[in-house]
């Protein structure tokens, strides 16, 4: 996956990807074998990405599974919801949207909105443990829970 990692990024630097809005500090989210890209709908940007995840199956033999793909227009006219439907076609996710459990915005989540979230990891927190421990342990077990749940949450 550090090699998918790195394909995009070195396309990214040589400019062969259209820039993405300032806010958006990374292109590539990976965990495990998922994947999370933010790309411009334009048919260039999407035929690199498409050339790029295919140079990476045949090298790696990791193959992308469509009918486990979602895809999230932001901000996407017809026309180019049709060109990112044509070349990728997996599931149609409306954005906001969520990945391994998590709200995903381009706004500021607001507490309403990752409350199951932390619902979710309170229930799993043994209260009595938590009295038994100090302050970093607590820190561990929390973080130790967190990781957990998007492998085994879903």
């Amino acid at each position: 996956m550090e090699v998918l990692n790195s394909m995009i990024k070195k396309a990214d630097m040589m400019g062969l990807l259209l820039p993405l809005d300032s806010k958006v500090k990374e292109r590539i989210f990976l965990y495990a074998d998922d994947v999370v890209l933010f790309i411009r709908p334009n048919q260039q940007d999407l035929l690199l990405t498409k050339g790029i995840l295919e140079i990476f199956a045949r090298v790696s033999g990791l193959e992308t599974n469509i009918n486990k793909c979602h895809t999230s227009p932001i901000q996407c006219n017809l026309e180019d919801s049709v060109t990112l439907k044509h070349l990728f076609p997996g599931k149609f996710d409306p954005f906001p949207t969520k990945y391994l459990g998590i709200p995903l915005s381009y706004k500021k989540l607001r507490k309403v909105d990752i409350q199951p979230l932390i619902d979710k990891v309170s229930d799993r927190l043994p209260s009595w443990k938590s009295k038994l421990l100090s302050k970093a342990g607590r820190a561990v077990l929390v973080k130790s829970t967190l990781s957990a749940i998007p492998v085994h949450g879903r």
